[in-house]
Protein backbone atom coordinates (compact mmCIF):
# COMPACT_ATOMS: atom_id res chain seq x y z
CA UNK A 1 0.00 0.00 0.00
CA UNK A 2 1.29 3.45 -0.93
CA UNK A 3 1.80 6.12 1.73
CA UNK A 4 -0.58 9.07 1.70
CA UNK A 5 2.00 11.52 0.29
CA UNK A 6 2.66 9.24 -2.73
CA UNK A 7 -1.07 8.92 -3.41
CA UNK A 8 -1.37 12.74 -3.27
CA UNK A 9 1.47 13.18 -5.79
CA UNK A 10 -0.10 10.65 -8.13
CA UNK A 11 -3.50 12.37 -7.91
CA UNK A 12 -1.93 15.78 -8.56
CA UNK A 13 0.08 14.74 -11.63
CA UNK A 14 -2.42 12.36 -13.22
CA UNK A 15 -4.29 15.08 -15.19
CA UNK A 16 -1.00 16.48 -16.53
CA UNK A 17 0.12 13.04 -17.65
CA UNK A 18 -3.12 12.47 -19.55
CA UNK A 19 -2.92 15.92 -21.17
CA UNK A 20 0.70 15.33 -22.17
CA UNK A 21 -0.18 11.96 -23.72
CA UNK A 22 -3.09 13.52 -25.61
CA UNK A 23 -0.89 16.32 -26.98
CA UNK A 24 1.86 13.85 -27.89
CA UNK A 25 -0.43 11.63 -29.92
CA UNK A 26 -2.22 14.59 -31.52
CA UNK A 27 1.09 16.06 -32.72
CA UNK A 28 2.73 12.74 -33.63
CA UNK A 29 3.22 12.42 -37.37
CA UNK A 30 1.84 9.28 -38.99
CA UNK A 31 4.25 6.55 -39.96
CA UNK A 32 5.47 6.40 -43.51
CA UNK A 33 4.39 3.26 -45.27
CA UNK A 34 6.53 1.96 -48.11
CA UNK A 35 4.32 -1.01 -48.94
CA UNK A 36 0.81 0.47 -48.94
CA UNK A 37 0.11 2.43 -52.13
CA UNK A 38 -0.80 6.09 -51.88
CA UNK A 39 -4.39 7.09 -52.41
CA UNK A 40 -7.61 5.26 -51.79
CA UNK A 41 -7.49 1.49 -51.47
CA UNK A 42 -10.38 -0.49 -52.88
CA UNK A 43 -10.95 -3.81 -51.16
CA UNK A 44 -11.81 -6.52 -53.65
CA UNK A 45 -12.37 -9.38 -51.21
CA UNK A 46 -9.47 -11.38 -52.57
CA UNK A 47 -6.97 -12.72 -50.09
CA UNK A 48 -3.37 -11.98 -51.04
CA UNK A 49 -1.00 -14.38 -49.37
CA UNK A 50 1.78 -16.70 -50.31
CA UNK A 51 2.78 -20.18 -49.35
CA UNK A 52 6.46 -20.93 -49.44
CA UNK A 53 8.15 -24.21 -50.11
CA UNK A 54 7.47 -26.56 -47.18
CA UNK A 55 10.37 -26.96 -44.78
CA UNK A 56 11.20 -30.24 -43.11
CA UNK A 57 10.77 -29.77 -39.33
CA UNK A 58 13.70 -32.02 -38.30
CA UNK A 59 15.97 -30.08 -40.67
CA UNK A 60 14.74 -26.79 -39.22
CA UNK A 61 15.43 -28.09 -35.71
CA UNK A 62 18.98 -29.03 -36.71
CA UNK A 63 19.60 -25.60 -38.24
CA UNK A 64 18.13 -23.86 -35.19
CA UNK A 65 20.26 -25.98 -32.83
CA UNK A 66 23.43 -24.94 -34.68
CA UNK A 67 22.52 -21.26 -34.23
CA UNK A 68 23.22 -20.99 -30.49
CA UNK A 69 20.22 -23.05 -29.45
CA UNK A 70 17.71 -20.92 -31.36
CA UNK A 71 14.10 -22.04 -31.72
CA UNK A 72 12.14 -22.76 -34.90
CA UNK A 73 10.29 -19.49 -34.25
CA UNK A 74 13.64 -17.63 -34.24
CA UNK A 75 14.53 -19.28 -37.54
CA UNK A 76 11.18 -18.35 -39.15
CA UNK A 77 11.45 -14.74 -37.95
CA UNK A 78 15.00 -14.53 -39.29
CA UNK A 79 13.92 -15.85 -42.69
CA UNK A 80 11.00 -13.40 -42.77
CA UNK A 81 13.18 -10.42 -41.85
CA UNK A 82 15.74 -11.22 -44.56
CA UNK A 83 12.95 -11.67 -47.12
CA UNK A 84 11.31 -8.37 -46.12
CA UNK A 85 14.64 -6.52 -46.30
CA UNK A 86 15.24 -7.88 -49.83
CA UNK A 87 11.69 -6.87 -50.82
CA UNK A 88 12.19 -3.34 -49.52
CA UNK A 89 15.54 -2.97 -51.29
CA UNK A 90 13.96 -4.22 -54.53
CA UNK A 91 11.14 -1.66 -54.21
CA UNK A 92 13.46 1.26 -53.44
CA UNK A 93 13.06 1.72 -49.68
CA UNK A 94 16.07 0.14 -47.93
CA UNK A 95 16.38 2.85 -45.25
CA UNK A 96 13.11 2.34 -43.38
CA UNK A 97 13.86 2.76 -39.66
CA UNK A 98 11.03 0.68 -38.20
CA UNK A 99 8.33 -1.59 -39.52
CA UNK A 100 5.52 -3.55 -37.93
CA UNK A 101 4.63 -6.94 -39.33
CA UNK A 102 2.58 -9.96 -38.45
CA UNK A 103 4.09 -13.33 -39.29
CA UNK A 104 1.68 -16.20 -38.90
CA UNK A 105 3.09 -19.57 -39.74
CA UNK A 106 1.81 -23.07 -39.32
CA UNK A 107 3.49 -26.38 -38.66
CA UNK A 108 0.50 -28.24 -40.14
CA UNK A 109 0.54 -30.01 -43.48
CA UNK A 110 -0.49 -27.89 -46.49
CA UNK A 111 -4.03 -28.84 -47.63
CA UNK A 112 -4.17 -30.42 -51.07
CA UNK A 113 -7.97 -30.31 -51.58
CA UNK A 114 -10.66 -27.78 -50.60
CA UNK A 115 -12.19 -30.41 -48.31
CA UNK A 116 -8.99 -30.41 -46.21
CA UNK A 117 -9.26 -26.70 -45.38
Amino acid sequence: MLPLWQKAIILLFKPFTAAYALLWFAAWSPDSNCIKPKGEIQLDGLKKNAICKPFDVPTMKKIAAKLNKATINDLVLGLASVSLKRYMIKHGDPDQKTINMVIPFSMRRIPQKPSEL
